[in-house]
């Protein structure tokens, strides 16, 4: 009998108490080494917004993004992107970079 087991558990990203005035308020999560995390919520509660934070698109009126335990310091687009933090969008015709 074989026991497949996958490597999850250590941490690649947490981010503690996020927000950017009242669209985000204290986001707070962390996600392992192979786990998938899906955000959901209806039309305007914050899910596009949360997202923006982390990849530096908005910037954060308060709280911290760590990738692989380092803070992603001057966070922007390009720090996010050095750290390994990339955004695909909704409508990728649009708003995709080539």
């Amino acid at each position: 009998m074989h026991h497949h087991s996958y490597a999850t558990g250590r941490e690649v990203l947490r981010v503690e108490g996020l927000s950017r005035d009242n669209a985000v308020r204290s986001a707070t999560f962390s996600v392992g080494a192979g786990e998938v995390l899906g955000i959901a919520g209806l039309v305007g509660s914050g899910r596009t917004e949360l997202l923006k934070l982390i990849a530096g698109i908005d910037a954060k009126t308060g709280g911290s993004i760590e990738v692989e335990g380092v803070a992603v310091k001057n966070h922007n687009v390009s720090s996010a992107i050095r750290a390994g933090i990339g955004l695909v969008p909704e409508d990728r015709k649009k708003r995709g970079h080539h």
